[in-house]
């Protein structure tokens, strides 16, 4: 077998769960795993891992979410980032693993998974370019958000959205997605501009304070709707959230959990636009909530009800002569 095909073969055939369970002690952490993704840590060190497969290749691929400095990659750069092995030695480490028995010291738990489904987009590319290519804004500053949305920078930095917004190297701001493993992609806007990241796909934005005072959950179509709405109204026990448009099913599931975790007596706030599309938004999430069968929390829809020509929570705040006594109070 030629060195390609071997490395070809180690990246394909070794279930990377079991590998790192076997090899280096990670556990699975349930909460944050899925069917196409095992997200996994190691009690000793601290690290965690998401691992995911390729749906091209074939390939097992992991993303680190506590290690800035680990670009992620196959199983070989798993090995190499967490040794001192050269690419010769990694070789003799991982053949016993594609024999007929693996060679391991290490207990593997009958939680970790041997296979995953396969995803068609590039998570681990996402993750990576946006480790590279995407930072926080600096104090909230934002020509964009700041003036043509209106949105104050004192608001952008302060709880819960300090930190949830980010700007590129081409200066749109970004909204990144995320689901239980980390980033999946990003929405970017500006003047005349409005994408979403060519690889990975819609999960959820959102803006949260920590988990222990969230009493509240509030969706809109987008993010810039979502902060808008929390300007207007403010609310420090509220996780602020945007879809990037109607809910796909991976968005259901995660509004599922999202509202299985509230504790009694808890709010659902659906922040819809003014407009068609705004009513089967809220319809789609009534529904959500029908199927997790939790009649003691609460629901209400609140699009905005004004006089002209508004559409979202957005054009109302650009419609607002002043910051509400509340937004100063904060």
């Amino acid at each position: 077998m030629d060195r390609e095909t071997e490395l070809d073969r180690f990246k394909r055939d070794i279930a990377l769960p079991v590998f790192c369970a076997g090899e280096f002690g990670y556990r699975v952490v349930p909460k944050k795993t899925s069917p196409n993704s095992c997200f996994m840590k190691n009690p000793l060190t601290g690290s965690k891992i998401a691992i995911q497969r390729n749906a091209k290749s074939l390939h097992w691929t992991y993303w680190s979410a506590t290690d800035p400095g680990d670009r992620g990659g196959s199983i070989v750069d798993l090995v190499q980032h967490r040794t001192a092995d050269n690419l010769g030695q990694v070789r003799k480490r991982l053949r016993p693993w594609v024999g007929a028995c693996p060679s391991t010291s290490l207990p593997i738990a009958d939680d970790v998974p041997h296979d995953v489904t396969p995803t068609q987009p590039d998570v681990l590319e996402v993750r990576m370019a946006f480790q590279t290519a995407v930072r926080p804004l600096a104090a909230g500053q934002h020509r964009y958000l700041n003036n043509a949305r209106h949105l104050p920078p004192e608001l952008l930095s302060a709880p819960p959205f300090v930190g949830s917004v980010h700007s590129d190297t081409r200066g749109n701001a970004v909204f990144a997605h995320r689901d239980q493993t980390g980033v999946t992609g990003w929405e970017s806007r500006n003047d005349k501009w409005k994408s979403f990241s060519s690889s990975g796909y819609k999960s959820l934005w959102f803006a949260s304070p920590p988990a222990n005072k969230r009493l509240c959950l509030v969706f809109a179509e987008s993010a810039i709707d979502a902060i808008s709405y929390g300007y207007l109204h403010p609310r420090a026990d509220a996780c602020y959230l945007s879809t990037g448009g109607q809910l796909s099913d991976l968005q259901r599931e995660l509004a599922s959990s999202a509202m299985t975790k509230l504790p009694s007596g808890g709010e659902i706030i659906i922040a819809a636009d003014n407009d068609a599309g705004g009513e089967t938004f809220t319809k789609n999430f009534r529904d959500v909530l029908q199927k997790i069968g939790r009649d003691d929390l609460h629901f209400k829809e609140h699009a905005p009800r004004r006089d002209g020509d508004v559409k979202d929570w957005n054009d109302v705040l650009k419609q607002t002569p002043a910051i509400p006594s509340s937004i100063k109070a904060n």
